[in-house]
């Protein structure tokens, strides 16, 4: 286990020095100018969620990776690429507020809507009923 912790670590070390492509029309990998770290990746036989666990890997603190994985009951490559897992920065700025809420209002929404649904063709029914069962009126007069 940590053998292999410190390969996966080591590999995503080297990919960390490899400079990821732009985007997907990035030509200097073309131009001769290297390759993108996804491509360094999967030249070296590695899948997509094995290059970034790698990556997760290698961004644990070196002496936190080292101390765990020298205790006498290291984690597992999951538990270290989490640790090394960089929090995501919120777009917006949610001022205290729970960031699952607009969800929230959105079932809200969602359900008043599957009922305004219901109640509306429940009343278009009963008009239609209405109309139905209303005597029918004589246009020849």
């Amino acid at each position: 286990m940590r053998i292999r912790a410190r390969a996966i670590r080591r590999a995503g070390e080297l990919l960390e020095q490899v400079e990821p492509a732009k985007n997907q029309h990035d030509n200097s990998a073309s131009a001769g100018g290297g390759i993108g770290r996804k491509q360094a990746a999967s030249e070296a036989g590695m899948s997509h969620r094995q290059m970034h666990t790698a990556l997760r890997v290698a961004n644990v603190p070196t002496a936190d990776f080292e101390q765990q994985i020298e205790s006498n009951d290291p984690p597992t490559i999951p538990k270290l690429a989490q640790q090394g897992t960089k929090p995501r920065v919120p777009i917006i700025d949610l001022k205290g507020r729970d960031p699952k809420e607009p969800h929230r209002s959105g079932e809200s929404r969602s359900v008043s809507r599957i009922l305004f649904r219901s109640f509306a063709l429940r009343a278009s029914i009963s008009s239609d009923n209405q109309f139905l069962s209303s005597p029918r009126p004589d246009f020849r007069a």
